[in-house]
């Protein structure tokens, strides 16, 4: 497996390195490409990150064969949200180039695996009025929709084909803004500022390893 870690990237130095204590850098499983661990600024008890174990900006910059390994990762995941939480929506913030508002803070691959008991289309449809949702076939897509140069926010709900939009410029974490918006919490929406550890803690006390 390429470990290719970057200097100064979060994810790199505290999770991956293994240099941080932090609640949400606790292992809960793993695969040979990727760590799931419960997401800083969980919103709603239950919600993961699946995390890959080498720098890369986002899921579209995998290649075509690697896409596989994620989707395995991801359906892990969602395995131990739905035993635990309920039905698990998936998305990511897929970002053209470092340092954009959309991504979530971390130029670092990692997917949102989170027990959603609403639609996060209709979620952020509420937020983007304008946004044009387009079916994704399959997750190897994002690699055309980045090598494009086009910056993505895409979703797949229960029982749904994926989507994807391409979200304004200049907002930032749209669809955790969107969550947040849908429970009526929207200035609790960014996890710099807050953690909500103890739905962190609750994740943890159903899901890890040890604990």
């Amino acid at each position: 497996m390429n470990t290719l870690r970057k200097a100064k990237c979060t994810f790199c130095e505290r999770l991956i390195l293994g240099a941080s204590d932090a609640p949400w850098d606790t292992t809960i499983a793993e695969t040979d490409g990727y760590t799931i661990v419960p997401t800083k600024g969980s919103l709603v008890p239950g919600w993961l990150l699946v995390v890959s174990k080498r720098h890369l900006l986002c899921s579209g910059e995998l290649l075509p064969d690697e896409f596989s390994g994620l989707e395995q990762a991801i359906d892990l995941a969602r395995q131990t949200v739905e035993r635990h939480f309920g039905a698990a929506t998936i998305f990511e913030h897929g970002p053209s180039v470092s340092g954009m508002s959309l991504g979530c803070g971390v130029d670092h691959l990692h997917f949102h695996v989170a027990p959603l008991n609403f639609s996060l289309v209709e979620a952020v449809d509420s937020i983007i009025p304008n946004a044009i949702w387009q079916e994704l076939e399959e997750l190897s897509r994002l690699g055309a929709l980045h090598g494009a140069g086009i910056n993505y926010a895409v979703v797949g709900e229960p029982g749904a084909a994926m989507a994807w939009i391409q979200p304004p410029l200049d907002m930032r974490q749209p669809l955790r803004r969107a969550i947040a918006n849908r429970l009526g919490i929207p200035e609790l929406f960014d996890y710099a500022t807050h953690p909500h550890v103890e739905n962190v803690l609750r994740t943890l006390e159903h899901t890890a390893i040890g604990v």
